[in-house]
């Protein structure tokens, strides 16, 4: 974290982050004005310097206090992260195979994952109701936002539609959406290791072309395989198929960040 004397001598590096932050979550449908009810939940600030592109800008990051959450101690907060030897294995495939490993990152993923409406029309969720308002030396800059004017927290409260950082099952709601967009991609999780996957598609004899009638011959071999360690993914495949799956998510989840090679 950035320190207060830090923060004072860069206010509008510090506001424009925030703002941007803010943006975020409005522009993924993170949250809403709602004027019943009451504030439940306090957020906070948290900034810290990063270098993107060889320059050091400040990040903000407006982080929920889900230990204050009232349904805290109901929730389903599992969400399972890739073995050790999970990692391993997609090592040695690439290098028997000689596909070049490929790692991925989603920008403000937890902000991605289901909607709570979403996430109550499923088995063993509930519904969430958490509302808050942005700490009030940043009201002025929540103002700033379309539609939020306006804003006053004497009469308003923000109600979250998604998870946010902080809360306990942002990490789930996450997770489901994601292995939901990898079944639909074709991958399939491992019964071993939930969170790694893998590709199959029907092996096509040497010198037939992929879509003739013969091309098919019952058996399947794998094209792609990959792990996910909560927004973070390492992997390797075919060319043609490591750009479906890469085009697939980034689809989904808009472009990621990645690294090749």
């Amino acid at each position: 974290m950035i320190p207060l004397d830090e923060v004072r001598a860069h206010v509008k590096e510090c506001y424009n982050a925030m703002l941007d932050e803010l943006g975020r979550w409005l522009n993924l449908g993170a949250f809403d004005a709602n004027q019943a009810g009451h504030e439940r939940n306090g957020p906070r600030w948290v900034r810290k310097w990063k270098e993107v592109n060889g320059k050091r800008i400040i990040q903000a990051r407006l982080v929920v206090r889900g230990f204050k959450e009232l349904q805290a101690a109901q929730l389903s907060t599992f969400a399972g992260t890739t073995t050790r030897w999970g990692q391993r294995l997609v090592n040695s495939v690439a290098a028997q195979q000689g596909w070049p490993l490929f790692t991925a990152d989603v920008s403000q993923a937890f902000l991605r994952g289901l909607t709570f409406e979403q996430a109550a029309q499923m088995k063993d969720e509930m519904g969430r109701d958490v509302r808050f308002t942005v700490p009030p030396s940043s009201l002025h800059i929540l103002q700033q936002l379309p539609g939020f004017e306006d804003f006053s927290p004497l009469t308003e409260v923000l109600r979250m539609l998604r998870c946010g950082f902080g809360l306990k099952d942002a990490p789930r709601l996450w997770n489901n959406l994601l292995r939901k967009v990898l079944k639909e991609l074709g991958l399939s999780a491992l019964q071993s290791d939930p969170q790694l996957f893998v590709w199959h598609v029907e092996s096509t004899p040497r010198g037939v072309a992929p879509h003739a009638p013969q091309a098919a011959t019952g058996q399947k071999r794998r094209v792609p395989i990959l792990i996910t360690h909560v927004d973070d993914f390492k992997g390797a495949g075919e060319a043609e198929y490591r750009r479906r799956l890469i085009a697939g998510l980034e689809k989904e989840f808009s472009a990621l960040k990645i690294k090749e090679g």
